[in-house]
Order: C-alpha cells, then structure tokens, then sequence
C-alpha cells in the first residue's frame, strides 16, 4: 500500500508544478491556493463522512491549525508566488531541497538516525537534480521568485516533521483532513477576492485549479500520509527525489519540451540516489 502511495504522490505532485505554472496565469497566488484548496476540502469531507473520522482532542487543535498553515497555506502561497518568475524546472529543483531538510530536521528533531550510506544517497540524488535544473537554464539565479520558492521547501520540510507525531495518534486520513481544512481556512481572508473573479476567468484556468485540488492536494497529500504512517520522514521524503523526472516527462507531452542528453542523465543520477538511499530498511532506524 505505501509502494502505491509513493507512486501517486510522485505523479500528482510533479504535475502540481506544470499545473500551477499554467493556472497562475488566470489567477493570483492568494487566490489559486484558496480555490485549490477548498476543492481539496470538499473532495476530502466526503470521504471523511463516509469514514466517519474521530474528531481531534483539544490538547491537539494548535498543532494540526500549525501544521496545516505551514503546510497547506504558507508552502502553497510561496510556491504560487516563486512559479510567478521561475520555470517549472527550476521550481522543482528548489524545492527538492526539502528531502536533505527533512532528514535534518527528522534527525533534530524526531531523534531519527541516519546511516552514513543513507546520507550519501541524498547527495547524490540531489546531485541529480541539480544537474537537471542546469538543463533548465544557463544557472539558476537566485531571484526573488527562487526565495518564494525556497521558503516553499521549507514550510513542506516543516510539515513533514511537524505531521509525523500526530500520525501516532491519529488515522492518515485524519490527519490529513484536519490539517488541510485548517490551511485553508488560513487562506480565506486573504484569497477570497477569487469567489467574484471566477466566472470571469477563462475556464481552462478554472479547470486546472480544479485538477490541482482534487488529485496533487486531497489525493497526494492523503496518500502523503499513509506513507508517514508506514516509514520514517527523512526516508520518505527521499523518494521526492523522483518528482524533477517525472516533470520533465510531463513537459515533454503536455509542452512538447524534449528532455536534453543532460536532463536524463542529471534524472539517472537522481534515481540512483534514491536507490542507493534505500536499499535496505535498515538504512534508517
């Protein structure tokens, strides 16, 4: 189940990036989070009526509010903002960073361990993507959108962590409700001004953020979670490793972008981090 999960997270969330690059061409940052994410809700409270989810203890409510604005509002937000100026490419790249931030962050914080060949699968990988970010551009210059988007990858690092100790307690698919409903409740005083700006927009930016909250956000993030339950964070975010490859792909279909000789091999590299990372469960205690 966990295997499947990865698969879908890494497939969603590499088209997030594609998605989000075209949808914030109708609407503004604030805006497409809060539009994404009220789909997201919707889609999500009708599998937790028929779950009939437990509601959370009072001691717990700051920490899932906490959770889900670092994790939904301010990493979503950030990354709207860093598409704005970046390519879909570069976004990935940076915000790749968050595995290398995680497995610190898990190790600091959660007293997760990690074994010497564990780390050295991480370089690697993010050896890979920074080859294939290259192929994207001359460099990338750190911009303003790169700063958006770094803030991106560290609000998702911080909600990997953050989540990881409610998953104790509670179901994934609680879990990723209460979380998600308290980012976006986050977001509506600030993205409300899309309820007058929808019937405005061309459809085919509706239909996108549409996309985005039912399959990148309430799928992938609930997928998100059952992975958590399974393994450690540091570990799980290692496979993330895989989503600048499967943005190239989509770009090659959906843009009719060819991957350069440098893309798959910065992409080979990349697979091979992942699979040297976690070649055996005991890489990670």
């Amino acid at each position: 189940m966990a295997r499947l999960c990865i698969i879908l997270v890494i497939i969603f969330w590499a088209s997030a990036f594609v998605g989000i690059r075209h949808a914030v061409l109708g609407y503004h940052p604030f805006e497409l989070a809060l539009f994404r994410y009220l789909v997201a809700s919707m889609t999500l409270a009708v599998f937790a009526f028929i779950q009939k989810i437990r509601l959370p203890e009072t001691r717990d409510l700051g920490r899932l509010f906490i959770t889900g604005v670092i994790g939904i509002s301010v990493y979503n937000v950030a990354l709207n903002y860093g598409e704005l100026t970046t390519t879909a490419g570069e976004a990935c790249f940076i915000v790749n960073m968050a595995p290398l931030l995680t497995a610190l962050m898990g190790f600091y914080l959660l007293k997760e361990k990690i074994r010497f060949h564990f780390g050295v699968g991480l370089v690697i990988s993010f050896l890979g993507v920074s080859i294939i970010a290259f192929s994207f551009s001359n460099g990338i210059a750190f911009k303003q959108g790169s700063l958006f988007i770094l803030m991106a990858a560290i609000a998702q690092s911080l909600y990997f962590v953050l989540q990881k100790p409610l998953l104790k307690k509670y179901t994934p698919m609680e879990v990723t409700c209460y979380c998600l409903w308290s980012g976006t409740i986050a977001l509506v005083p600030f993205g409300y001004s899309f309820f007058g700006k929808i019937i405005h927009v061309d459809l085919q930016y509706s239909l996108c953020a549409t996309y985005l909250g039912i399959f990148p956000a309430a799928t992938a993030y609930l997928c998100w979670a059952v992975v958590l339950k399974n393994i450690d964070a540091s570990k799980a975010a290692s496979f993330l490793y895989i989503v600048p490859i499967i943005v190239i792909l989509i770009g090659w279909v959906w843009l009719d972008e060819l991957p350069s000789t440098i893309s798959i091999i910065g992409g080979s590299v990349a697979m091979a981090g992942v699979v040297y990372a976690n070649k055996n469960k005991a890489s990670l205690i």
